[in-house]
């Protein structure tokens, strides 16, 4: 169902059987799917379907056999369904997943390796270091990049651009701190890239941190996310080049965790491996999605500032290799 004029009355009209003969479509290409048929899709993608179709209807109550009313997109036969293809995916019955999986830490300096431009290795590891997305770093702004105020000689950094953000709570400023290991060091990267890139290439005149452009902070959406969208393309080529290298070596236990295939390995992947290696290294949970901005509403996030200091300091102190 897309996004289309008078497609919500379209939807709406649908029922139970609409909307779960075209989930049975969709997964299994036909309308009654048995316990021995494999699916062709993964859940998340059903989930998501769920979620789009369900937006559509405008009822958030849940679907009532009885009076045959409501969301049906909230009802236990749909949800069966999903349930089913997830436990044929734990049993390694299902579709493939194509999500890309964390790099590990060999696997990544691996990568810093073969990369031989200071930009996109300063790109890569701020965002490991913030756990970021490739979109985040695209979006990024020097202005953001800061002396740290209350630790001097630090910097700090700051998300705005993400998907998680809808209000300034969502974006504090970060510690950035410095590494022993100079192949993963932010600091080391972002000086390197910077001197580099004002010296020579005329990036005192650009507004972003990591791609160029005549775009002003007056400038309207369309233009930024022109200059965006280039660098995007050019950062995802740089890093697909740099898996698809003959120099890049995967790290064999990667490959037997996903059960004998070679796991998908892009942007997202870095991001995973700063969420894994900072846990592994004894983050706590709590901490962890305030570095990864995850949101996870609480009373308390009514109440307490926005800035809290060693929650952030302690997760980028583990992201610190060495």
């Amino acid at each position: 169902f897309q996004a289309e004029d008078g497609i919500r009355d379209s939807v709406a009209s649908r029922g139970l059987g609409d909307v779960y003969k075209r989930q049975c479509l969709r997964c299994y290409e036909k309308l009654n799917p048995s316990q021995s048929d494999r699916p062709l899709l993964r859940s998340s993608s059903l989930q998501y379907w769920k979620k789009a179709c369900s937006y559509f209807f405008g009822d958030h109550a849940g679907w009532d056999n009885r009076s045959r009313s409501g969301n049906p997109t909230k009802s236990k036969k749909l949800n069966d369904l999903i349930d089913g293809v997830i436990k044929q995916e734990i049993r390694g019955l299902g579709s493939d997943s194509k999500a890309d999986q964390a790099f590990t830490m060999s696997e990544f300096k691996c990568i810093l390796n073969i990369i031989d431009w200071p930009k996109h290795r300063a790109m890569m590891i701020l965002q490991f270091h913030l756990i970021a997305r490739m979109d985040d770093m695209c979006h990024m702004k020097k202005i953001v990049l800061k002396d740290s105020g209350e630790f001097p000689g630090y910097l700090t950094g700051r998300v705005r651009w993400s998907k998680n953000v809808s209000d300034h709570h969502d974006c504090p400023e970060q510690i950035l701190l410095p590494s022993m290991d100079p192949s993963t060091c932010v600091h080391l990267s972002l000086a390197l890239w910077l001197e580099e890139w004002i010296e020579e290439k005329g990036g005192g005149m650009s507004i972003w941190l990591f791609n160029t452009g005549v775009a002003t902070h007056q400038s309207n959406l369309d233009d930024l996310e022109e200059e965006v969208e280039s660098a995007k393309k050019q950062y995802s080529g740089v890093l697909k080049s740099a898996i698809e290298s003959p120099f890049f070596e995967r790290d064999e236990r990667a490959d037997r965790e996903a059960d004998g295939k070679k796991p998908s390995l892009g942007s997202h992947s870095i991001r995973k491996l700063g969420a894994t290696f900072a846990r592994r290294a004894g983050a706590t949970k709590d901490d962890l999605d305030y570095r990864g901005r995850w949101k996870c509403k609480r009373m308390q996030d009514h109440y307490v500032d926005m800035q809290l200091t060693w929650p952030d300091v302690n997760t980028a102190a583990k992201l610190c290799n060495g």
